[in-house]
């Protein structure tokens, strides 16, 4: 985990160090894993919309810094926003691993949102989809019909195998929020 260095001065700072501090991407492979590097230091945004918010995460009560699709203040169902990592070099793996933390609770069964997680080989042009929850599938915790902010034991660590994208040297990966204006969907520790 890095350390916490950053002293934000604005939202958008807050957001990057946000990004920076909480957000990892572990990517496991069997030989030289070293070599899979982010090649920019800054992550491409599709919406500005995402936030950071700290929420209770761990069972000793610390807080981390986490991301939040606010899909319950955002009262416009329909809207797709998410963030993109800068290509990933895997060119020297043959096995490859993501995972991410997520809690999410509905707000009823009338309203649910989506998660999805695509990777692209081609610099964005296509997309291949790899995770896709919505609903009772995403939830972590029971419907609320109030504004969900996740206790320590409301998240769930997913894993996501990228194996058929090791040995590109040049890989995207992209999450996506559906906003079905249900409740708020968190992410850390990817």
């Amino acid at each position: 985990r890095a350390e916490n260095s950053c002293a934000p001065k604005n939202y958008n700072e807050l957001v990057r160090c946000a990004l920076d501090q909480s957000l990892e991407m572990r990517i496991a492979g069997q030989q030289n894993s070293a070599a899979i590097a982010l090649e920019s230091a800054a992550r491409q945004w599709q919406n500005p919309e995402l936030e950071a918010e700290a929420v209770q995460k761990n069972g000793n009560g610390e807080t981390t810094a986490s991301l939040l699709f606010d899909d319950y203040y955002n009262d416009a169902g329909g809207i797709r926003d998410g963030f993109q990592f800068p290509k990933l070099n895997m060119s020297a793996v043959s096995q490859a691993t993501v995972y991410f933390d997520v809690a999410y609770a509905r707000y009823d069964a009338t309203y649910s949102d989506t998660l999805s997680v695509y990777a692209s080989t081609d610099c964005g042009t296509t997309w291949t989809q790899l995770y896709l929850k919505s609903g009772t599938t995403l939830a972590t915790a029971p419907d609320i019909t109030t504004l969900f902010t996740p206790t320590a034991a409301q998240w769930r660590t997913e894993t996501i195998d990228l194996t058929s994208f090791a040995g590109n040297s040049s890989v995207n990966i992209k999450f996506q929020n559906d906003n079905g204006y249900s409740n708020s969907v968190f992410i850390d520790d990817i």
